[in-house]
């Protein structure tokens, strides 16, 4: 399977003109961001996620618990691709992976919403570069295909 390209640019939505002025404004965007790549169906960035599940489908049974190479593939694809999505959104702010990172850090053990923000960024990179956290959903949307077709 041929790896994508860069990924587009995020959609302009999602640019602001100033860089983020803290850690909590940083995180509190890159965690808007997340929430809408897999909520905001018009974004170019979502359709192109959803696609790598919808070719994903035809190698999923829901009643297995084993991955197929084309499974293991495709998702190395999807993560390779989110994480071009999330980098790409993070630059366009003025900041590196490594603000990122820091600010990460420094709110993980705080409170309040800085933290909150900080560990949905957290758990929704983790469960995505999770296989089965990922096979789960595309099972999901097999099963619905399939009670929709009766």
């Amino acid at each position: 399977m041929v790896p994508p390209g860069p990924p587009p640019p995020p959609v302009s939505r999602f640019t602001s003109t100033t860089p983020p002025q803290s850690p909590a404004e940083l995180i509190s965007l890159v965690s808007n961001y997340l929430f809408d790549l897999f909520d905001a169906n018009s974004m170019d960035e979502y359709q192109a996620l959803e696609a790598l599940e919808d070719q994903c489908m035809p190698h999923t049974d829901p009643d297995s618990d084993e991955f197929s190479f084309a499974q293991q593939e495709l998702h190395a694809t999807f993560v390779r691709t989110l994480e071009g999505y999330v980098e790409a959104y993070i630059r366009s702010l003025g900041r590196t992976l490594a603000d990122f990172y820091d600010a990460l850090r420094e709110l993980k053990g705080g409170s309040g919403a800085p933290m909150l923000d900080a560990s949905d960024c957290l758990d929704t990179l983790y469960e995505m570069e999770d296989i089965r956290c990922w096979i789960d959903g595309v099972k999901a949307r097999v099963r619905y295909k399939r009670l929709h077709a009766q």
